[in-house]
């Protein structure tokens, strides 16, 4: 017999990045990746906003780090310059050893930020390897970002993207809905992936060449545009929230009671 489902809560918690004790790839200082400097005044404060997040207080959070980034110098040595930042930028690194913090689903855990461009390339994939794949489909080292691709949506980009800047766009185009502007996104990226998504939202009729000369990396709205123009694979909007269920027993979903 399955225990009663009061046993048991589903919880919707917003999505960070996560590296598992389980990782054996290739070291991030291998692949040029670099976790910037934590303090121990700095740690308590990513664990503290990481909690908040958790739980979908993500207006406390984001009031909590303002409140931080007028005391503590290092939000701006790290180039954090608001709450969707800190979002993509941080990494909780489960731990077995040395110093850390209780996580309520992770276990011990640490904290660590990434450069924005380090952030970026563990977050998305070249569009020249997504095109030889017969089933396009990219999942982070993170597990922030899942995406399957639609083939067909991909063969529509590559005819927008000159083909000499195809091995630097990458997809899928990351998009952050800021918490306090109504239907106003923030893009993660180059110039490359920002005039693609112009282009996308029929916002700018200018040649890549002369846009990555001159262009802006600028906020955007209307992103219905995209469903319109049916493409719903290449992109992806955050924070996204996932699932998990919380034990209010001592047994795991799984587990059967004893007849």
């Amino acid at each position: 017999m399955d225990f009663p489902k009061r046993r048991w809560h589903s919880w919707a918690r917003t999505r960070l990045r996560v590296l598992p004790l389980s990782y054996s790839g290739p070291s991030f200082f291998e692949k040029g990746i670099i976790f910037l400097h934590i303090t121990s005044t700095i740690e308590p404060i990513l664990h503290e906003l990481a909690l908040l997040a958790w739980i979908g207080e993500l207006e406390l959070a984001e009031k909590l780090l303002e409140e931080e980034k007028n005391r503590i110098y290092f939000w701006d040595f790290w180039g954090i310059k608001d709450f969707e930042d800190f979002l993509f930028r941080v990494i909780i690194c489960e731990k077995d050893i040395g110093s850390g913090y209780d996580h309520p689903e992770l276990g011990f855990v640490g904290y660590n930020v990434l450069r924005e461009e380090d952030a970026f390339k563990l977050s998305t994939v070249p569009l020249s390897e997504l095109l030889k794949m017969d089933e396009p489909r990219f999942t982070s080292v993170d597990g922030l970002i899942t995406a399957d691709f639609d083939k067909k949506e991909l063969e529509r980009i590559e005819k927008i993207v000159p083909e000499k800047y195809q091995k630097e766009l990458r997809l899928p185009l990351i998009l952050f809905k800021k918490l306090k502007e109504f239907e106003t996104y923030k893009l993660f990226g180059t110039k490359l992936e920002n005039i693609l998504l112009q282009k996308l939202l029929k916002i700018t009729a200018v040649p890549f060449e002369k846009y990555l000369d001159v262009g802006q990396k600028t906020e955007v709205t209307r992103i219905s545009m995209l469903g319109r123009r049916k493409f719903k694979t290449i992109y992806k909007i955050l924070p996204e929230s996932s699932t998990i269920w919380l034990r209010t027993a001592n047994q795991r979903p799984e587990e059967k009671q004893q007849s």
